[in-house]
């Protein structure tokens, strides 16, 4: 009956044809004996020492937050926001750890302290360990204020708070102009809240803005007055005027003074008045050590900007340094800031301002950062871009300039009518809406274009980054699909079968793309929770169709779980996938299970989690028996087998039937058979199958019988 059985399942056959799931080395432990698995999974047991307290507590955030224990959508939804939040805890903790651990470390270095003490405790994290968890907790991040915006409480709608106020009147405040703009376009709050993100992870990531601008002030050979404007051209003009006894300002236009009043390389004219805009009018230049100065000033303000410093804070900074008009010149747009203003908004003040901004910024005698601060301010690309230096930093760009466009078009669509406004749009600025051309696709379009952009390419396929551009783009449904073919193709480079079935489809640009791959064990740990909270969140994944390639993801992060000896963890993410395929991998995954009390666990865990345990039991000896089918034509020891010899006594026969196993497989019998025997033993642990168990006895019995010619 067994048999019939197993032969109308060829579904499983398909789906279910091997033990191998993260690569063909791995396979191989299917045939092994367990003495001879420790050099496959030696490595594998370093990567879970190394992470092994992070993947316990996700599964244990997981477990206690288990969305499949809801009992309506209000609660799912609660638990999932839980789970969320926990996750970005967890990293955003270990995180800190290692920055605290490294940190240590290189003041340690800098004071000749290399105690071994040191050594050991940072023996197991690496540099690369920190940036890999400084990217996953932005992601955490990312996620979690994405999530809030997309996945509304479904009790509940995101609240308005409109003013009363006619947003039309010329008496309507900046604030209330802004908010009502975040109100009415759903596209421009998810923008703002891409930005705020990149700000706040550039701040908390970035290095001290003070540390920045001191190094870059080196050449500047200033020490630490900073707060003494162009030193050097100050001291030049001045020497100028005590020489030739000049009491009125230096007249550049005076024949003498275009002579004599040069750089000190005697190169250049020098300006001769101290205003900011003195060297673009006067065509004149600073000298070169207050050149590196005000470079380094427009780095600092650069700074201040990308990290959405607020006006207050940006006050604080330029007036430290006497420069109290730069922050006048970045505080023209004040909804930038995160204080509020109650002033009276003059919407053809704030189009003019814009424009301004972008008159300056393209201007082709600034400095590279002075450019880039008024670029931001503008909502300008290519002057901002020339200094980027990151991923993040051109998504950035592109969203400032994208939310910018925005408010202005809205602006316009107030008081269109007004000649204020009119003449305010006679000057040009950049027009990034018209450029990405339909604007729900402009986050796809611009993570497409970072993929191939040689600046920032091979950061894109960094997993954390490649996941937040997917994140980014709300591109979550195709990616996942995609990933899912990927890790496929993968687990079935040569004639290997698997847990994930083959497919003919390739993953799409795979010439570009690049996936978490098999071996990618932290990769693949993320990626499966951001599946999970989505799938709990409700997202459309492609039904029943595409369902076995996204939970691929899911069958690979089980399979490092086995080879890194955290079976306990199993059961909790195999209840995650669907039907039969659960229990295919809670089989294949637990069969090297064979101490008495862990099998126990395991089917206490299964219970728990609502897994159908003797569904579990009768379905392992069915894989086994589908996936190894016996191939004997006949049965050779028909004729001569007795289970009782004439005058021999039952211990006598059953020394001799295990004299001869021992003659015709040696010391061990096939992996297989010990596999068969081991599904056997699991039925003895399970109440009511006592049918079934005597069944599956009777198939092995007469299987091996069948090979064992006594």
């Amino acid at each position: 009956m067994l048999i019939a059985e197993v032969r109308d399942i060829p579904s499983l056959q398909a789906l279910l044809t091997d033990h191998q799931t993260v690569n063909e080395k791995h396979a191989a432990l299917l045939y092994q004996g367990p003495d001879d698995h420790e050099d496959i999974l030696h490595p594998l047991r370093e990567a879970a020492n190394r992470v092994g307290r992070e993947v316990e507590r996700f599964a244990e955030v997981l477990d206690g937050y288990n969305p499949h224990r809801a009992t309506g959508e209000a609660e799912r939804y609660g638990m999932t926001m839980d789970l969320l939040n926990l996750y970005y805890d967890i990293s955003s903790e270990t995180l800190k750890g290692l920055r605290q651990k490294h940190s240590t470390n290189r003041e340690q270095e800098n004071d000749g302290d290399n105690s071994r003490e040191s050594s050991l405790e940072l023996l197991s994290t690496t540099v690369q360990d920190l940036n890999r968890w400084e990217q996953e907790t932005q992601t955490w991040d990312l996620l979690r204020r994405l999530v809030d915006l997309r996945f509304p409480r479904p009790d509940q709608q995101r609240s308005k708070s409109r003013s009363g106020t006619n947003l039309s009147s010329p008496y309507a405040s900046e604030r209330e102009l802004w908010e009502s703009f975040l109100e009415s376009d759903d596209l421009a709050l998810e923008r703002k809240t891409v930005l705020q993100w990149l700000k706040d992870t550039a701040e908390e990531a970035g290095e001290d803005i003070n540390r920045i601008v001191t190094r870059s002030q080196q050449d500047a050979e200033r020490e630490d007055t900073i707060a003494q404007g162009w030193l050097y051209t100050k001291q030049a003009i001045k020497n100028q005027k005590r020489i030739h006894t000049w009491n009125q300002s230096v007249d550049p236009n005076s024949a003498d003074v275009q002579k004599i009043h040069l750089n000190q390389e005697g190169t250049q004219p020098l300006v001769t008045q101290l205003d900011p805009d003195a060297p673009n009018r006067q065509g004149r230049t600073l000298e070169t050590n207050d050149q590196y100065y005000e470079r380094s000033t427009w780095i600092g303000c650069y700074e201040l900007l990308r990290r959405g410093k607020t006006a207050s804070e940006i006050r604080e900074w330029c007036n430290e340094r006497a420069e109290t008009w730069r922050a006048v010149s970045m505080l023209g747009l004040p909804f930038d800031t995160d204080e509020d203003s109650d002033d009276e908004a003059d919407p053809a003040s704030i189009l003019l301002w814009r424009r301004t901004c972008y008159a300056i910024a393209s201007r082709p005698d600034g400095g590279d950062y002075q450019k880039a601060v008024y670029g931001i301010l503008s909502g300008d690309v290519e002057s901002v871009e020339a200094v980027c230096k990151s991923w993040n930093d051109y998504v950035f760009v592109h969203y400032n300039a994208l939310l910018k466009n925005q408010y202005d078009l809205y602006l316009q669509g107030l008081r269109s009518q007004v000649s204020e406004i009119k003449n305010s749009l006679r000057l040009s600025a950049f027009d990034a809406v018209a450029q990405y051309g339909d604007s729900g696709t402009a986050g796809k379009q611009l993570v497409a274009r970072l993929r191939v952009d040689p600046q920032t390419s091979q950061q894109t396929l960094e997993p954390m980054k490649l996941l937040q551009g997917v994140l980014i783009a709300d591109d979550f449904k195709d990616f996942i699909y995609q990933q899912g073919l990927s890790l496929s193709r993968t687990a079935n480079i040569g004639e290997v079968s698997s847990l994930m079935p083959a497919r003919n489809e390739q993953p799409k640009d795979d010439d570009i793309i690049e996936y978490v791959a098999l071996n990618d064990h932290d990769g693949l740990r993320v990626l499966v929770h951001t599946l999970l909270i989505f799938r709990s969140l409700g997202m459309d994944l492609g039904g029943y169709g595409q369902e076995i390639e996204v939970e691929n993801c899911i069958v690979a992060y089980i399979s490092f779980l086995r080879l890194a000896g955290k079976e306990e963890l199993i059961p909790l993410y195999s209840s995650q996938l669907s039907g039969v395929r659960k229990y295919a991998v809670l089989a294949r995954n637990l069969i090297d299970v064979t101490d008495h009390n862990q099998r126990v666990t395991q089917i206490k865990l299964m219970r728990e989690l609502g897994l159908d345990v003797q569904n579990f039991v009768k379905m392992q000896s069915r894989f086994l028996l589908s996936d190894h089918p016996d191939e004997s034509k006949d049965y050779p020891a028909a004729r001569t087998f007795k289970l009782f010899e004439d005058n021999l006594s039952f211990k006598s026969s059953k020394w001799k039937l295990r004299h001869n196993i021992q003659g015709q497989y040696g010391e061990e019998p096939e992996r297989i058979d010990m596999l068969l025997i081991r599904s056997l033993e699991w039925y003895l642990l399970v109440d009511g199958l006592w049918s079934e168990t005597f069944s599956v006895g009777t198939l092995l019995y007469m299987r091996f019988y069948s090979k064992w010619s006594l």
